[in-house]
């Protein structure tokens, strides 16, 4: 338990229950989730940072995962705008419903490169994976599409990450097990890879994907022991 409690910054009950029923899974699960988190190419408050990325993407929101990873964060030297970063970047999740939707109701014979869209580093290397994806949005809304091109800007130009750090922040928010949006990835390696990020770090970074099953583990033996307290309960003769 003491060695789950470092990886999570503590264990639930459900992992105590786990404990007693299966020692054996237990030590099992134990290594393999130390394993997938101890990537050496991270440093400790980077790997915090990228595990909080995980847990306050709109297709995890674990709270419980998030408290404790911003402690740990802190506790492992990142600052507070650091840890506020993050959270900002991860808004840019909401582009995934788009990316994906406006080729089915937006189609384009053009598919070439919008001359129009926002330029720089991010942006064209955005336009090159995702061709004309700023055309169908601006020509959709132009409002939300000048908004999200404002909100992007003020990140990149006011987070405190580095922006190969900010592009593994993508790469584990995209490769979670509950979104596993492939397309997204792809195009945040290229970039991580492209400011500096080494292809161990990046291995590492999707290696962390893999710790937050501790929360099936969590939420199935909560409720076996909920269930099998209700049961024994249940099962007592009356009287």
């Amino acid at each position: 338990m003491a060695r789950l409690a470092v990886i999570y910054g503590g264990a639930g009950p459900g992992l105590a229950l786990l404990t007693q029923i299966d020692p054996g899974f237990t030590a099992s699960f134990t290594a393999y989730a130390e394993a997938a988190y101890r990537g050496a190419s991270l440093d400790p408050r980077l790997r915090q940072l990228l595990l909080l990325a995980h847990d306050v993407s709109i297709t995890n929101l674990d709270g419980t995962g998030a408290r404790n990873r911003v402690l740990l964060a802190l506790q492992a030297g990142a600052t507070e705008r650091e840890v506020t970063t993050v959270i900002e970047l991860v808004t840019m999740v909401s582009l995934h419903g788009l990316t994906k939707g406006f080729p089915l109701l937006c189609p384009l014979e053009d598919q070439t490169p919008d001359a129009d869209a926002p330029t720089g580093g991010y942006w064209a290397a955005f336009e090159t994976a995702f061709p004309a994806f700023h055309r169908r949005m601006k020509a959709a809304n132009p409002d939300a599409f000048a908004a999200y091109r404002a909100m992007g800007e003020h990140i990149w130009k006011t987070g405190s990450l580095d922006p190969a750090w900010a592009e593994l922040v993508f790469v584990v928010i995209d490769l979670a097990n509950t979104h596993l949006f492939t397309e997204g990835a792809a195009f945040h390696i290229r970039n991580a890879l492209h400011y500096g990020a080494t292809h161990q770090q990046v291995l590492d970074a999707v290696f962390l994907t893999v710790p937050s099953i501790v929360r099936s583990l969590e939420v199935g033996l909560s409720a076996v022991a909920e269930a099998t307290a209700l049961f024994e309960q249940e099962s007592k003769p009356a009287g």
